[in-house]
């Protein structure tokens, strides 16, 4: 915070271990263990577009921009511009040139343990919920409006978070390692579809979104933890 603070650091950094080749100068062959901390840039001031609350901020715009690298050992930090299209981030790399790195100079190990913030990916289906409509009199009317399931933990019912799994997004795509999250109708407890993001390699931070077809009914968390519940065996 005291090297970058235009930088806002959201959400809890993440801990690796892995080697880096001796190629790359910045870093010790001999440490294995990097703290990943997710840095955005913010907007309170963009046009014609829906804030979200992110607490002491109500931003309309937000970006991913930076991936910075800590050494746990030696506390050396590496800026890393994951968005390089964000004129905000642009800016300050005109500013600070020396400061910021490209994404495409970390080490590829490093860069294989990448993945969406699961904070990032929460603002999108924030938005998702009410902007997947395309038809202008079905968004007016709010006809089509989506919610995040909901789900029994314990004697509470609370939203279904998002949660990582391994799985192919086609039968002739390899698994891979994604972010999900499963969509329901307002007020309906059957699902209305799923988003996902993909992190493995050339794919990292795509959206991909399932809908399911309205005609069928696909049960949702709070349907398939009733039909658990009826089961005598479990």
């Amino acid at each position: 915070k005291n090297i970058a603070p235009f930088i806002s650091l959201i959400g809890d950094p993440y801990l690796v271990s892995i080697k880096i080749d001796n190629k790359y100068t910045n870093y010790n062959s001999d440490q294995y263990q990097y703290w990943i901390v997710e840095g955005y840039t913010l907007s309170k001031t963009y046009p014609y577009s829906s804030p979200i609350d992110l607490g002491e901020l109500d931003a309309r715009y937000i970006r991913n921009s930076v991936k910075v690298i800590v050494d746990a050992y030696n506390g050396d930090v590496n800026f890393y511009v994951n968005e390089v299209n964000d004129p905000i981030i642009q800016g300050w790399q005109k500013i600070f040139p020396n400061l910021f790195k490209n994404i495409s100079s970390m080490p590829v190990n490093l860069r294989k343990h990448l993945k969406v913030p699961t904070d990032m990916f929460n603002y999108q289906v924030k938005q998702l919920l009410k902007y997947h409509v395309t038809d202008v009199r079905t968004f007016y009317n709010g006809d089509d409006i989506w919610q995040v399931p909901k789900e029994l933990y314990g004697k509470l019912q609370v939203p279904v978070e998002p949660y990582h799994i391994t799985a192919q997004l086609s039968p002739n795509n390899k698994s891979e390692f994604l972010l999900l999250q499963p969509l329901s109708p307002l007020a309906r407890p059957n699902l209305a579809g799923w988003l996902t993001a993909r992190n493995d390699n050339d794919n990292y931070g795509e959206l991909v979104l399932l809908r399911f077809p309205s005609e069928t009914t696909i049960f949702g968390p709070e349907q398939i933890q009733a039909l658990i519940n009826q089961d005598p065996k479990i």
